[in-house]
């Protein structure tokens, strides 16, 4: 059996997270290590066993997910100079800080870039969260990956289907409050429709919101004074997916295009109510592209521009849409494509292929 050791977030830099269970990088390392790990370590044939990283163990190989420095990069070597493999889980676009930005923190900072370009070279492979990551990566290290992230669906119930009524339709956006801001790409098209919708805002402290610009906060409180909408406190995945399945609704991920950041982001905003079955409307970033083109346009709908999203907001307020046809379609293709049963074999095998090219055969 092939160990590998997984190191997340800031965990060499705090002794207690070395001694912390899977919920190391919260939620973020649940998903590109929990699930996928319950998923291996349950099928010993494949010959690898997954953990989080302990000095005290001895592995075949580490894989670093977002974790990247000084600290890092010293394990990194040392591990190499033993001989074993290293895998460095790209998850943010730190290798082009280009276009503007809208909080403090928004940007990737140099020491970022050049710690993720350091570990990008010097890793015997990487594993990119996005397409558009790996294109990045791809010009610093041959043997690059992607692996989009995944939805473990024995945690998604049976969803309320959308039925047509004569109220406001239920938009959902759910993720950290500084990014908030994204709104103001579709402004004038909320402020069209606003006495038609209702927003549902599931996120953390809105302290995150004095990072912002002051021109860019004074909009947005502008903005959500004239719209209907729900403030839901983030707790947990598990909460999450329960609220999506049990309130029917759309989800709304529009995202500025004008950085690199957001262009390297995943897909995982959407796929995650799309694993409920609901409707997308989102900005044409690339991981949302190739959501799109899986799901041959239904269940998630991109708008390229304001009129996109004029219309596609005039669409779902019409009796006419088959929302059966488009829930179906959108919890198809992350079953299909997405979920955590689909995305660990790849996983797995990719890390396989890793072993075996450094010497490691199943043992």
């Amino acid at each position: 059996m092939n160990r590998i050791g997984f190191v997340i977030g800031h965990q060499l830099r705090e002794v207690r997270l070395l001694h912390a269970d899977r919920m190391t990088g919260g939620d973020f390392g649940l998903m590109r290590f929990g699930w996928i790990a319950d998923w291996v370590n349950a099928r010993p044939a494949l010959g690898l066993h997954y953990e989080l990283y302990r000095p005290w163990h001895r592995y075949d190989a580490l894989v670093f997910i977002k974790a990247m420095g000084e600290r890092e990069n010293r394990l990194r070597v040392r591990a190499e100079r033993h001989g074993k493999a290293t895998v460095f889980d790209a998850n943010v676009n730190y290798y082009n800080r280009q276009g503007t930005y809208y909080y403090d923190g928004m940007a990737p900072t140099e020491a970022q870039q050049k710690d993720a370009e350091e570990m990008t070279r010097h890793c015997t492979a990487v594993i990119a969260d996005s397409r558009y990551i790996e294109q990045c990566c791809q010009p610093l290290q041959p043997r690059v990956k992607w692996i989009p992230d995944n939805v473990n669906l024995r945690l998604v119930r049976t969803p309320v289907p959308m039925t047509e009524g004569s109220g406001k339709k239920t938009f959902f956006w759910s993720g950290q409050a500084n990014k908030l801001f994204e709104f103001l790409a579709i402004e004038t098209t909320l402020r069209h429709y606003a006495h038609h919708i209702r927003l549902v805002l599931i996120t953390n402290s809105l302290n995150a919101l004095d990072t912002w610009k002051p021109d860019v906060k004074q909009r947005f409180d502008r903005l959500l004074g004239d719209i209907e909408h729900e403030w839901v406190p983030y707790t947990n995945l598990d909460e999450l997916l329960a609220l999506y399945a049990q309130r029917p609704g759309i989800c709304l991920a529009p995202r500025f295009l004008d950085n690199a950041y957001n262009l390297g982001h995943t897909e995982w905003k959407i796929t995650l109510a799309m694993a409920c079955g609901r409707l997308a409307l989102a900005s044409p970033i690339p991981s949302y592209q190739d959501v799109s083109t899986r799901a041959g346009g239904h269940g998630v709908w991109l708008c390229n521009c304001e009129q996109d999203w004029s219309e596609a907001f005039d669409r779902v307020l019409r009796p006419a849409i088959r929302w059966d046809e488009e829930e179906a379609a959108a919890a198809k293709v992350v079953r299909t494509h997405y979920a955590t049963d689909v995305i660990a074999p790849a996983h797995a095998t990719y890390l396989r292929e890793i072993l075996d090219s450094k010497g490691y055969k199943l043992k």
